[in-house]
């Protein structure tokens, strides 16, 4: 949301415009670090300077009590406030600004060197359950976790109690992480659906449409991940990069394959694999366009309306006349009332393709 005044309004009123338009709104978050910026952690940083690092002897009502502080230097110094170090260093960092009695103080971090909060502090816990009543009180309908494998002294059972049961207390609201990338982000931390893989992982359909050959789709450790989780009572979601294929043919054909095989789409919109600070994600495009859009609206759409074609529903591979070329799988609703078979042609011309579904019902 936008800050200011008018923030908390401003994003209320985009969630309902969204809902209004048939749209669902779901929010990246990450509740396991503060920015060294923020009016919280510099109130912590005093606190410490003055009641020294020991949470017992911190005031019951301080943000200090969030972190986790030692005596001693870290790794590395505090970045400053409109700065971010290492990615990923998980180490202690030099806090000058909590210097105390004299005696050089660090705090763990975990990403960035930004301060993570500790969730072995009960009161870092009742924060972070204040956080998330303020966002899913705005009307989110679901809530993707940042690396939750991460999160400083917090195991799958404190993920699944503290972070998704906390998500699923509010109706039809959905919690996704964005990993780990098995099946384990389902059955042991109670996430309704977890990325199988980065943005920019070469995925089979990736092969298979540029080698105009899936023999190797159902084999793949994605579909066997997919199947897994599937089996727990989860859903897989993809993440199709618009930058990793060649065209928008190609794109629509990797989406379809998503969605007719049983995942949860992903659209990360770039119009390149990495941004100006050498990340991943890349930076945000136009992907679809007006142009392509109506055709991935209808493969969205499909799976939307369509119990049999939901990423929750079953999944069977059946035989073509040719399965160098062609792909092909039946899928069951989880109520087994509809069925729906998927059909994919991964040649660049038109085919006629046969499917055997015998005993598929």
């Amino acid at each position: 949301a936008a800050t200011g005044t008018n923030a908390d309004t401003d994003w209320t009123d985009f969630v309902a415009a969204a809902h209004a338009r048939g749209v669902e709104v779901t929010s990246w978050f990450n509740p396991s670090y503060i920015w060294t910026g923020s009016a919280l952690f510099q109130q912590a940083e005093a606190d410490v300077a003055t009641y020294g690092p020991v949470r017992a002897n911190q005031p019951a009502s301080s943000p200090a009590r969030y972190f986790k502080w030692q005596v001693g230097a870290g790794a590395a110094t505090k970045p400053c406030d409109t700065c971010a170090g290492s990615t990923y260093r998980a180490d202690w960092i030099t806090d000058p600004d909590a210097t105390y009695g004299g005696q050089t103080i660090s705090y763990y971090s975990i990403w960035s060197d930004q301060p993570s909060g500790d969730y072995a502090s009960s009161e870092w816990v009742t924060y972070i359950d204040s956080v998330l009543d303020h966002w899913l009180g705005t009307g989110l309908d679901g809530l993707v976790f940042d690396a939750p494998s991460y999160y400083l002294d917090c195991d799958a059972t404190c993920v699944h109690s503290v972070l998704v049961d906390k998500v699923h207390s509010y109706p039809n609201v959905a919690a996704f992480g964005e990993e780990p990338y098995d099946a384990t982000g389902t059955a042991d931390m109670g996430f309704d659906a977890t990325q199988s893989t980065t943005f920019v992982a070469n995925h089979p359909w990736n092969d298979a449409i540029w080698n105009q050959n899936p023999s190797s789709l159902e084999s793949s450790t994605t579909m066997t991940d997919r199947d897994r989780r599937q089996g727990v009572g989860g859903v897989d979601y993809q993440s199709l990069n618009p930058a990793v294929l060649n065209n928008d043919s190609e794109n629509l054909l990797a989406a379809a394959t998503i969605v007719g095989t049983g995942n949860f789409l992903n659209v990360k919109a770039t119009t390149t694999t990495t941004d100006n600070d050498t990340s991943e994600f890349g930076d945000f495009g136009t992907w679809p366009s007006a142009t392509i859009a109506p055709a991935f609206r209808a493969i969205t759409d499909a799976a939307a309306y369509n119990a049999a074609l939901s990423p929750a529903a079953s999944r069977v591979a059946v035989p073509t006349n040719d399965n160098s070329k062609y792909y092909a799988v039946v899928r069951t609703s989880t109520d087994q009332q509809s069925k729906a078979i998927a059909i994919f042609n991964y040649k660049s011309t038109s085919q006629t393709i046969t499917v055997d579904v015998a005993g598929q019902g």
